[in-house]
Protein backbone atom coordinates (compact mmCIF):
# COMPACT_ATOMS: atom_id res chain seq x y z
CA UNK A 1 0.00 0.00 0.00
CA UNK A 2 1.71 3.47 -0.96
CA UNK A 3 1.44 6.54 0.81
CA UNK A 4 -0.93 8.15 -1.57
CA UNK A 5 -3.52 4.66 -0.81
CA UNK A 6 -3.38 5.83 3.02
CA UNK A 7 -3.72 9.55 2.20
CA UNK A 8 -6.80 8.32 0.45
CA UNK A 9 -9.03 5.81 2.01
CA UNK A 10 -8.21 8.29 5.52
CA UNK A 11 -10.14 11.12 3.45
CA UNK A 12 -12.38 8.99 2.14
CA UNK A 13 -13.12 7.49 5.60
CA UNK A 14 -13.50 10.92 7.31
CA UNK A 15 -15.67 12.31 4.85
CA UNK A 16 -17.83 9.01 5.41
CA UNK A 17 -18.34 9.30 8.92
CA UNK A 18 -18.64 13.13 8.89
CA UNK A 19 -22.65 12.78 9.29
CA UNK A 20 -22.30 10.42 12.01
CA UNK A 21 -19.83 12.60 14.37
CA UNK A 22 -21.30 15.14 17.04
CA UNK A 23 -18.70 18.06 18.52
CA UNK A 24 -19.34 17.55 22.48
CA UNK A 25 -18.25 21.33 24.24
CA UNK A 26 -18.02 21.18 27.74
CA UNK A 27 -20.36 25.31 28.76
CA UNK A 28 -18.64 27.54 31.04
CA UNK A 29 -20.24 29.53 33.39
CA UNK A 30 -19.71 32.68 31.34
CA UNK A 31 -21.61 30.77 29.13
CA UNK A 32 -19.22 30.22 26.15
CA UNK A 33 -17.94 26.78 25.31
CA UNK A 34 -15.07 24.73 24.99
CA UNK A 35 -14.86 22.01 22.77
CA UNK A 36 -13.97 18.82 24.35
CA UNK A 37 -14.63 15.72 22.59
CA UNK A 38 -16.73 13.96 19.67
CA UNK A 39 -19.37 11.53 19.65
CA UNK A 40 -22.23 10.12 17.68
CA UNK A 41 -25.52 9.07 17.56
CA UNK A 42 -27.35 5.89 18.08
CA UNK A 43 -30.52 4.80 19.43
CA UNK A 44 -30.71 2.87 23.08
CA UNK A 45 -32.79 -0.20 23.49
CA UNK A 46 -35.68 2.04 24.65
CA UNK A 47 -35.84 3.96 21.31
CA UNK A 48 -34.66 6.81 22.67
CA UNK A 49 -31.19 8.27 20.44
CA UNK A 50 -28.17 8.73 22.73
CA UNK A 51 -25.11 10.52 22.15
CA UNK A 52 -22.11 7.73 22.99
CA UNK A 53 -18.91 9.11 23.34
CA UNK A 54 -15.11 7.86 24.94
CA UNK A 55 -15.25 7.10 28.26
CA UNK A 56 -12.42 9.75 29.09
CA UNK A 57 -14.92 12.00 27.55
CA UNK A 58 -18.08 11.50 29.58
CA UNK A 59 -16.02 11.10 33.01
CA UNK A 60 -13.80 14.42 32.02
CA UNK A 61 -17.28 16.66 31.35
CA UNK A 62 -19.57 14.50 34.10
CA UNK A 63 -20.78 17.45 36.51
CA UNK A 64 -21.40 20.16 33.56
CA UNK A 65 -22.76 21.80 31.24
CA UNK A 66 -22.64 20.25 27.85
CA UNK A 67 -24.07 21.08 24.49
CA UNK A 68 -23.76 19.19 21.05
CA UNK A 69 -24.39 19.61 17.46
CA UNK A 70 -25.81 17.97 14.45
CA UNK A 71 -23.78 18.07 10.68
CA UNK A 72 -23.89 20.55 8.98
CA UNK A 73 -25.61 22.74 11.41
CA UNK A 74 -25.30 26.02 13.18
CA UNK A 75 -27.54 24.98 15.71
CA UNK A 76 -25.79 23.96 19.07
CA UNK A 77 -28.02 21.77 21.38
CA UNK A 78 -28.10 22.24 25.11
CA UNK A 79 -27.50 18.53 26.68
CA UNK A 80 -30.50 18.63 29.71
CA UNK A 81 -29.31 15.32 31.66
CA UNK A 82 -26.95 12.74 31.15
CA UNK A 83 -25.31 9.74 32.49
CA UNK A 84 -21.95 8.02 31.91
CA UNK A 85 -22.63 4.00 31.39
CA UNK A 86 -19.68 1.55 30.56
CA UNK A 87 -19.42 -0.67 28.31
CA UNK A 88 -16.96 -3.23 27.76
CA UNK A 89 -16.10 -4.57 24.28
CA UNK A 90 -13.83 -7.84 24.07
CA UNK A 91 -11.89 -8.07 21.14
CA UNK A 92 -10.99 -11.67 21.41
CA UNK A 93 -14.44 -12.75 20.99
CA UNK A 94 -14.81 -10.93 17.90
CA UNK A 95 -11.55 -11.62 16.63
CA UNK A 96 -11.90 -15.34 17.58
Amino acid sequence: MTHAMIVDTTEKMAAHVAPFVTPISLVRADGTGDHWGTGTYVKHKSGEPVVLTEYHVAVALQGHRITHQFYRSEDVFAVRSYCVQTVTLCADRCLG
